[in-house]
């Protein structure tokens, strides 16, 4: 099926179609025509189109030879196909051939060979050759099928019984190579509203299939240099890890000046593209090669940095390297390294490549350094709400076009974000923007390849429409976005509750950009990333000037309506009352968290007596989403011989399936993770927190003005002990070592073992997941006589 252009043929043919005087084909029942051994992938689109088409016009639909009807629908490389002889090398990936002519329609592209049942998983994520299915979903869409939303109860039919094409050649191909969706995978895992879409993830998995997604293309991974774990094997040389400011090393980060960093970096691509394991490269505690997600692609890339550790090492040679080679951050120091093992590479790899983010450190456009013609980047950028703001947009423009002139536009694909939620900087209001993310395509469109553009929301309701037309926009931006918006809300809600969702959703990217120039700044310097204020700021604003009682009264109002308006659909209403569990009242709840946060934190009296006097107060659920009955536990709280004492009984049935590392010892930072206590307290701008696991290890961490220490307090006494029906933790700590009158505190409990979800559970109402370090949110004890 291979040739350099339209063989005489194909041309012959579809020439004596169009002498016909009829321009549709029409019909209603049709074989599917299938080659004998047809691929996994090609017996996929087969039974898509089947499943569909039948359901659409009640007629039949049967796979295999032919023969049963007048027409048929003939797919991938069954033998019509190959006597037509389509060049298909003339598609890029996922393009597609579908030809129509009186009696038939030929729907072909490149298709993996194998014959297997398809994985959902790899076909989504892995496989570059699945154009025939793909071009289903489009002759489906023509069609007036479609799928708003994740899950079969979910597809759209229109209202019709014959199915219809014009007769002649189509010839498709997305304009952007890199379309990548976000949590498909893990969907039913990630989102509490997942049962209201879908039964497993590989509903999920389809919905990112149908919507014609391109799956992981070049440059997919991140922070590659957590997962060699160094420092199992280099315990006696803390030389080659990071030198932090208060000059001690830390292991997490390497010191990429180090002759030895850039010599485990080239031994470990050297094995990967050699086909051998971690083990020939010197790490023999790898038992695979975690982060390398492409075979042509090795991929180096630093430790992601954070709030308390830009990642940036500060010995005396990477000093020096900086002060030859100035920049404003470490790209010029990083990229040294990796150009440096991609020219080794290409040597002795040709044909493969060495990939990396374009991402803190090393975030600028490396001028000291030659890049070789064997590397693959993927940048990443605030994305498509730059377009709210000029210059900041013009700067990213800049940016990718920096990329762009050196690499070409189709070497250069994006990673952008659309999740202010992460860390629960700003969880609560609607991150909708379609319009600015139509404009950002545009914009980019003569620049990169395309986007993974990173979408997170406290629901996938919150996200859904987004992710929808975004996916519709990736495959064809010069789509009229209007046109698809009000597909998209009449198909999903209705023709009579539609408008006005849609609406409220315009009404929701308004507020968005509105809260966005409010507070970030419209600049070009790239290097000021993010937002200048920190999260709790950020809700304040957001809660009092955004959604002020007036707006959140006015979007109660319109999903009421809406709700009167879909009465008549049973359908339609479900989806429209999914809005208020699943979007409205989240926001009511992290508002009322921000706007009256005090009224939900207790006051607790706290006294000098007997342990069977005082008061058990039981914790309560800390998730937000999480509904369900927890593991009880209860905290007692005293004063006894100048000792603050804090006593939690934690009921557990199952202790011998904790997931608490038996080596964890006392004072390790990583405490945290285990089936753990955290006792906080906050006094003279000082926050303290206690840490104890189930196994009776324990650490304590001080923070003074973003300065964090790892030390216990003086005099401080910790006792784990095992009981009939759990463990008994008991903290005494010198009541001198938190000054003032109230004290502000906190305990909670992260219950984590095997075979059950994470529990997580609080002394203060107020204090939620996500927000345990906020003061705010803690009780405030009163010292009684």
């Amino acid at each position: 099926m291979k040739s350099p252009r339209l063989p005489l043929c194909l041309l012959l043919f579809y020439a004596a179609c169009l002498l016909h005087a009829q321009t549709l084909c029409q019909f209603k029942d049709a074989d599917i025509i299938i080659p004998e051994a047809a691929p996994g992938i090609v017996r996929l689109a087969a039974e898509e189109l089947q499943k569909h088409l039948s359901k659409l016009t009640g007629g039949e639909f049967p796979i295999g030879k032919g023969g049963k009807h007048e027409f048929s629908l003939v797919l991938g490389n069954a033998p019509q196909n190959q006597a037509l002889d389509f060049d298909l090398d003339s598609l890029p990936r996922d393009g597609f051939f579908i030809l129509a002519t009186e009696k038939s329609i030929h729907i072909v592209g490149r298709d993996k060979p194998a014959t297997q049942k398809a994985n959902l998983f790899h076909l989504l994520y892995d496989c570059q050759d699945r154009a025939t299915l793909l071009g289903a979903y489009e002759f489906l869409e023509q069609q007036g099928i479609r799928w708003p939303a994740p899950g079969e109860i979910n597809t759209y039919f229109p209202n019709k019984t014959m199915l219809a094409c014009p007769i002649g050649l189509q010839r498709h191909q997305p304009v952007f190579t890199d379309r990548m969706g976000c949590e498909y995978y893990n969907f039913m895992q990630k989102y509490r509203d997942s049962a209201e879409y879908v039964k497993s993830n590989d509903e999920a998995l389809l919905w990112g299939l149908r919507l014609k997604l391109s799956g992981r293309t070049s440059a997919i991974g991140c922070h590659t240099e957590q997962f060699l774990k160094l420092w199992e094997v280099w315990k006696d040389h803390p030389e080659r890890f990071q030198l932090m400011k208060n000059g001690e090393r830390n292991f997490k980060y390497l010191c990429w000046t180090d002759p030895a960093v850039e010599e485990i970096w080239y031994r470990c691509a050297d094995a990967f593209f050699s086909g051998k394991k971690p083990e020939a490269a010197g790490l023999p505690h790898l038992a695979s090669w975690r982060g390398q997600n492409s075979r042509r692609e090795f991929f180096i890339d630093p430790m992601d940095h954070g709030s308390q550790n830009d990642g940036r090492c500060r010995c005396q040679r990477c000093d020096e390297f900086r002060r030859k080679h100035p920049c404003p951050d470490d790209t010029e120091l990083v990229w040294k390294v990796i150009a440096s093992v991609a020219e080794r590479i290409r040597d002795k790899h040709p044909g493969k490549l060495i990939a990396t983010l374009v991402y803190p450190p090393k975030h600028h456009f490396p001028t000291t350094v030659k890049l070789p013609d064997n590397i693959a980047v993927r940048l990443c950028l605030p994305g498509a709400k730059t377009a709210a703001l000029p210059q900041r947009l013009k700067g990213e423009l800049q940016r990718i076009k920096e990329w762009s002139d050196i690499l070409g536009k189709d070497q250069v694909p994006l990673w952008t974000y659309q999740c202010e939620i992460h860390g629960r900087k700003l969880p609560g209001p609607p991150e909708v923007y379609p319009g600015l993310f139509a404009s950002y395509l545009q914009h980019i469109r003569p620049l990169a390849a395309g986007v993974f553009n990173e979408i997170h929301a406290l629901s996938h309701t919150y996200r859904n429409m987004d992710m929808y037309i975004q996916a519709r926009l990736m495959w064809n931006p010069d789509r009229d976005l209007n046109t698809e918006l009000k597909e998209y809300f009449e198909v999903y809600y209705g023709t009579q509750a539609g408008p006005l969702l849609q609406v409220l959703f315009q009404r929701f990217e308004e507020n968005w950009i509105r809260y966005w120039r409010r507070v970030t700044p419209d600049t070009s310097e790239m290097e000021k990333v993010g937002l200048a204020l920190d999260g709790q700021v950020l809700k304040k604003i957001v809660w009092s000037e955004i959604y002020t009682t007036a707006e959140m009264q006015h979007i109660d109002d319109t999903l009421k309506q809406a709700e009167v308006l879909s009465a008549g659909n049973s359908e339609h209403l479900r989806r429209v009352r999914m809005l208020r569990p699943w979007m409205f009242d989240i926001m009511k709840e992290e508002r009322n968290e921000v706007m009256h946060l005090r009224d939900l934190c207790p006051d607790i009296d706290v006294f000098s007596c007997p342990w069977e006097q005082t008061k058990a107060i039981p914790l309560v659920n800390a998730s937000r989403l999480t509904q369900g009955s927890l593991q009880p536990s209860t905290c007692q709280i005293r004063v006894d011989n100048g000792q603050l004492q804090i006593r939690v009984k934690a009921n557990e049935p199952t202790p011998d399936k904790t997931l608490s590392d038996p080596k964890r010892p006392s004072g390790d930072h990583s405490l945290w993770r285990d089936n753990v206590l955290e006792f906080f307290f906050f006094a003279d701008d000082t926050l303290t927190q206690v840490m104890v696991n189930d196994l009776g290890a324990w650490t304590c961490r001080r923070v003074h003005s973003k300065q964090v220490i790892w030390e216990p307090l003086p005099g401080t006494e910790v006792k784990m002990e095992k009981t009939g029906n759990g463990f008994l933790c008991e903290l005494s700590v010198p009541r001198t070592s938190f000054p003032g009158d109230p004290l502000l505190f906190n305990v909670t409990r992260s219950r984590r073992v095997k075979d059950s979800l994470e529990e997580n559970s609080t002394l203060s109402p107020g204090s939620k997941l996500g927000n345990w370090h906020n003061p705010e949110s803690f009780a405030r004890l009163l010292f009684k006589p």
